[in-house]
This record gives C-alpha cells, sequence and structure tokens, in this order.
C-alpha cells in the first residue's frame, strides 16, 4: 500500500460487444477466458511475466499495469503485434458471437496502490481512451480483429525515441481528458489479417529508451566578473556536496541513479522509475533538502561564493550511448533551465533555489495537492518549443526542510 504516486505503463484491453443480446453468459465466460489466455501468450512471447503483471479485471475487458522501466516502444513493437496475431489465429477457427475482437488503449503515468487496487486520473484517462467514440466507429467500419488507441503523451514518447511501425496508419483524433482539449491517435487496419502479422524486423534504434525522472541544475551567475576560477572550483565543490547530502536526506541511494552528467556550472541528473522513488519525493523532499543546504551554505558567505541555482524537472524515456544520455525529454528540461523568463525569475529572486517543473509533470503530480506539494506555490511562467511542440514551465520556490541554522 502506498498514498505516493508510482509510475505505470497502462494498457486498457475491452471485447467489442461484450454486452450483446446475442451474447450469452457462456459464450462470454468463454471469451474471457480466451483474452485473458491471449494477453498472457502476448506478454510471455515480449519476455515479461505474466504472473508478475498487476492487472485489474474489468468483467468485459482489462487493464494491465506494466512495469515503468519496460520502455513504450516494446509495448508497441512486440506486446501489441503479438497480441494481434494471436488474435487472428484464434478468430480463424471462430465465427458469429464466438468471435473476439478488442479495442485496445495505450497510456502511461502516475497511480496509486491500496489494497482493492489502482487509482488514479491515468487509469480514468486510459479507460476513457478506450471508450471514445473515434475508436469504436473506426473499429466498427471495418472488419479488424483489433483497433488501438494511444494518448497523445505515449504518441509523443514513440516519435521522441523511435519511429512507430507503420506510422501513416495512426490518425489524430480530438479527445479531451480532465477539462483539457487535447489529441490522441487511432490506428485500424483496413483489413483484419493486417493486426495478424508480428514484423519481423521492424524499427530499431541503436540504443533503447529507458524512463527516467530528469533533473538538471545550474549555477547562477557562474561566469560573473567577480567569480576567478578558483571561486568556480569551490562553487563546484560545494555544489556536489550539497547534492549528496540532499540525495542522502531524501533517501535517495546510487541504486536509483544514472551516474551524474557535469555541466561545469552545474549537472544533470537521470533518476530511476522506482516505486520507492516518486515524483513526490523529487518535488517536494530532495528540493525541500537542497534548498537547505543551500541556505546553510549561503549563510554568512561573501555574495561571490553564494550558490544560487536554477533547476529544472521533467520525465520521459531517454537514450544512452557511450557518450552519456540523449533524447528528447532532456532537452525539453534544458530548454526550460535555459528559459528567458526562468532566468530573469531567478535573478530577481533572493531564495536559494528556484524551480521549474515541466506541464507534464505539473497535471500528473503537483495538481494534485499530494502532500509535500502544494499547487498554489507554482506559477506557470514559461511556453518552450521543442522539436516542434510547445511545452508549459511552471516556477516554483522550494522552501528549505529545516532552517539554514539546523544544518
Amino acid at each position: 500500500m502506498t498514498t505516493e504516486p508510482v509510475h505505470r505503463t497502462i494498457v486498457v484491453i475491452d471485447i467489442v460487444g461484450f454486452a450483446h443480446p446475442h451474447r450469452t453468459d457462456p459464450t462470454r465466460l468463454h471469451l474471457r477466458r480466451q483474452l485473458y489466455e491471449l494477453v498472457a501468450r502476448a506478454l510471455a512471447g515480449s519476455g515479461i511475466d505474466p504472473d508478475q503483471t498487476p492487472h485489474v479485471d474489468l468483467g468485459d475487458g482489462v487493464i494491465l499495469l506494466l512495469d515503468p522501466r519496460l520502455p513504450t516502444a516494446r509495448v508497441v513493437d512486440a506486446v501489441i503485434p503479438r497480441l494481434g496475431a494471436s488474435l487472428a489465429d484464434r478468430n480463424r477457427q471462430a465465427a458469429g458471437d464466438e468471435r473476439l475482437r478488442l479495442r485496445v488503449a495505450l497510456h502511461r503515468g502516475e497511480v496509486l496502490i491500496d489494497p482493492h487496487g489502482f487509482v488514479g486520473a491515468a487509469l480514468v484517462e486510459a479507460s476513457r481512451l478506450s471508450n471514445t467514440a473515434a475508436l469504436r466507429q473506426q473499429l466498427d467500419a471495418t472488419a479488424a480483429d483489433m483497433g488501438m488507441i494511444v494518448s497523445d503523451l505515449v504518441w509523443r514518447q514513440l516519435l521522441e525515441s523511435h519511429q512507430p511501425p507503420d506510422p501513416g496508419g495512426y490518425r489524430p483524433v480530438a479527445f479531451s481528458t480532465h477539462g483539457v482539449a487535447t489529441r490522441a491517435w487511432v490506428q485500424v487496419p483496413d483489413h483484419p489479417s493486417r493486426t495478424g502479422a508480428v514484423p519481423a524486423a521492424g524499427f530499431r534504434p541503436a540504443t533503447a529508451p529507458v524512463y527516467r525522472s530528469i533533473l538538471a541544475v545550474d549555477i547562477q551567475g557562474s561566469t560573473a566578473a567577480d567569480r576567478t576560477d578558483p571561486v568556480k572550483e569551490r562553487l563546484r565543490q560545494e555544489l556536489y556536496r550539497l547534492l549528496d547530502q540532499a540525495l542522502v536526506w531524501a533517501g535517495v541511494g546510487e541504486h536509483h541513479l544514472d551516474p551524474p552528467g557535469d555541466r561545469g556550472d552545474g549537472f544533470l541528473l537521470l533518476l530511476h522509475p522506482a516505486d520507492d522513488l516518486p515524483k513526490t519525493l523529487l518535488l517536494g523532499s530532495l528540493m525541500s533538502e537542497l534548498a537547505a543546504g543551500l541556505a546553510a551554505n549561503n549563510r554568512g558567505a561573501p555574495p561571490a561564493e553564494r550558490l544560487l541555482l536554477r533547476a529544472a524537472l521533467h520525465a520521459g524515456e531517454v537514450h544512452h550511448d557511450p557518450n552519456g544520455p540523449f533524447g528528447n525529454p532532456i532537452d525539453v528540461t534544458f530548454r526550460l533551465l535555459e528559459a528567458r523568463n526562468f532566468k530573469t525569475y531567478r535573478r530577481r529572486s533572493s531564495a536559494p533555489l528556484v524551480v521549474i517543473v515541466s506541464g507534464d509533470l505539473y497535471r500528473s503530480v503537483v495538481w494534485h495537492g499530494y502532500p509535500g506539494v502544494d499547487p498554489d506555490r507554482y506559477e506557470r511562467l514559461v511556453r518552450v518549443k521543442v522539436a516542434g511542440r510547445f511545452h508549459e514551465g511552471w516556477v516554483h520556490t522550494p522552501q528549505p526542510a529545516r532552517p539554514a541554522s539546523g544544518r
């Protein structure tokens, strides 16, 4: 049981026409059994243990909650095609009410876990996706065995991390979630046989994407005239000492982290999607502990040796090669960190730490008002464009975890 949000990839699978009056209860029971067998086969064939995959039974379908370390591309490239192939094989021997057709929705986001199961806005959105009229209508207009819809968040991750299979087969449709108008992407093959083929050698990037929370930090005024190289060296040493101290105080261990990336006047930190490392801890405890350490460091220090930091937080699927991490989510993080309005905000603030979070993090975590994360203390400040898409930035000044004198 946890009251902190944990990240999951969410797959909703619904049986089309399950409640049709021509279907008897024994038929419905048979279809449910077949669905679970097909899902187990698709997961196992993709290297995922079905017995270790939490699920929510829907009566006429199932929701799978997949390990967040599983790349979205692997779900699209492996799990879904295998499900479609098994479904097509099964339906060649079925007719009439025995034929099984599926609607599949793919999303990812934060969920809460209690003894009764799972809850969260991301689950609600995924369920709404599976029931959207656009998917139903497009599937009804074909003889396809299966239709798929992916959220705009997933679609962006697919485009950023690799080319999705058959990109021309996805069509944008209007979709509204939590009062916000957005898009989703529907793929319904024109012929049933197209869902029954697993690509023999689909596109694969040279490196596989992995989901990470991303923290980038810069030292404000690192190139100021009164900061000699020896001063810069001391500031860098102090920055890393305070970072290590904040990580320890917040309960973040080395096993949660990729090796930090040094940026001269700052650092890049990538954090793993572990259940014991929720994003609320990053937004709350970690930022508060870092602010407290900075306040203690700056107490009585001459102006040239005071550490004032800008920090940016985002999350997404990134790549690694021998030279380090890269990918669109990292580009977004740095674009937010370097946004002109954010730099101006930093110069006008005397606080030791100011933080900007992406719109994705604000909507998935901050907005919900978890303990230690007060949405009223966040201000929408910037809008940056990366790879043709706009990203909002919400600014926050963390309160130190304890008075500077306690450090």
